[in-house]
């Protein structure tokens, strides 16, 4: 099935789980600001790192304006959907790894279907245990340094919550964009210091927004 949208065509399974996110959401209104956040900020001479990437719909067209694109997610029935829809597009440029972006080494991930969208540390159905790799191991894996990024986009459905705790994320000076799911966090207090004292790092005049639904801050 082919998909345009923002100047960008590709290809994606006709795995029916996966079509009418394609044809009724993808393609009209989904994640506007997320891809706002990425015509500003990606660089056909640097690496794209992809946090949370799903099926792909943020990480196939990133790779076609980014030197490279790397991706986490450990859904297995995701990743499995990521692989083939990179393969469609025979892309080249896309490193994929079946490991969940953390401050831990190993974490429990659950979902009412796994495969979709919402998979995630505070669901105790259909749990699996994955294993988790640090932004610092990231960069040391691929021997990327600040310059050669040109943004980092984190959607891992709560876990932002312990992610955000991670020292050397709060060092790096790149762009940034990070979906927070205040709904989806058990200790709602916790999660809100840790947000404050990130932002703090950043030394920005952030304003905290409504942390009652689905929201994201953008660093740039």
């Amino acid at each position: 099935m082919n998909i345009s949208k923002y100047g960008c065509d590709f290809e994606v399974t006709n795995n029916p789980k996966y079509i009418n996110f394609w044809k009724n959401h993808f393609v009209n209104n989904w994640e506007i600001d997320t891809f706002q956040f990425l015509s500003r900020n990606l660089n056909s001479e640097k690496t794209f790192i992809d946090i949370g990437s799903w099926i792909g719909p943020i990480a196939i067209p990133a790779a076609l304006c980014s030197k490279s694109v790397i991706c986490f997610e450990p859904d297995l029935i995701a990743f499995n959907e990521l692989y083939d829809n990179c393969k469609l597009n025979n892309l080249k440029n896309v490193e994929l790894e079946k490991l969940a972006v953390s401050i831990h080494k190993k974490i429990s991930l659950g979902a009412e279907e796994l495969g979709e969208s919402m998979t995630r540390d505070s669901n105790s159905e259909n749990t699996f245990d994955t294993n988790c790799i640090s932004v610092k191991e990231i960069f040391e894996k691929y021997k990327l340094n600040e310059s050669m990024i040109s943004a980092i986009k984190i959607d891992i459905e709560g876990h932002e919550a312990e992610l955000l705790k991670d020292e050397f994320l709060m060092k790096l000076n790149v762009p940034m964009h990070i979906s927070l799911h205040f709904p989806f966090v058990n200790d709602k207090n916790s999660f809100y210091n840790t947000l404050k004292t990130f932002l703090d790092s950043k030394n920005l005049d952030i304003r905290l927004y409504n942390l009652n639904n689905f929201t994201s801050i953008e660093i740039e």
